[in-house]
């Protein structure tokens, strides 16, 4: 899906509520472990209330990991993992029906792993990545080079409108400005994100200079820059 960074979340969210059935178990991936910190509360906070929310990444104790895990596989409600690539491998997680990477992953390798973890043992699932228009296009025709072809999602049919995506960037803020422990959790997860962006394998189509940066503040909310 092009989607540009304002309008990953009110995507994601037109996505969930479109699905039918509604997916029970769902995996959202971001860059940074920093992310998963900050938008696990700002996602609390926009999803519907069918969907329990669980993070999982790398810098957890790894009793938070486990118990975290755990809850995730035993969920029989709508519930989503919210992770870094930690969850791309290795683990092993039943019935997912839908996968979303908000971030691409650095290693191209992940890419597989990561949509792998849907609709395995004959089960149908879904995988969307979220490329930002522009240059990130240029990943579609990277990844068929490396016999991982991907198609446009067309349905269900996601169109955002530029006021969807600045009343969800509205109700970011209002949180983040009712805590200013959220507020530091996204300052310093915008800078681990960047950062990361910077450091990806496919450097000539990830490129730092090329992102808008108003547009990105909008998509995490941001009060200042």
């Amino acid at each position: 899906l092009l989607t540009p960074p304002s309008h990953k979340f009110p995507a994601l969210l037109s996505l969930l509520s479109q699905l039918e059935p509604t997916p029970q178990k769902t995996i959202i991936y971001l860059s940074t472990c920093a992310a998963v910190d900050y938008f696990q509360y700002i996602l609390s906070a926009l999803l519907p209330n069918q969907f329990s929310l669980i993070p999982l990444h790398g810098k957890h104790p790894s009793n938070v990991r486990q118990k975290n895990f755990s809850n995730y596989v035993k969920a029989i409600t709508p519930t989503i993992l919210l992770t870094t690539d930690v969850a791309a491998r290795g683990l092993d997680i039943p019935q997912v029906d839908l996968v979303i990477q908000i971030d691409p992953p650095s290693d191209p390798k992940a890419f597989l792993h990561r949509c792998g973890r849907a609709g395995r043992a004959g089960r149908k699932g879904l995988s969307v990545i979220f490329l930002q228009p522009g240059r990130e296009e240029d990943y579609i025709p990277f990844l068929e080079v490396r016999k991982t072809p991907i198609t446009p999602l067309k349905r269900p049919l996601i169109a955002v409108t530029d006021e969807d995506a600045g009343l969800v960037t509205s109700k970011m803020r209002k949180e983040v400005l009712a805590d200013r422990a959220l507020y530091d959790k996204g300052q310093r997860a915008f800078v681990s994100w960047v950062k990361a962006y910077s450091k990806h394998q496919a450097s000539s189509i990830f490129r730092v200079t090329d992102l808008d940066w108003t547009e990105l503040g909008n998509g995490w909310g941001l009060v200042r820059l």
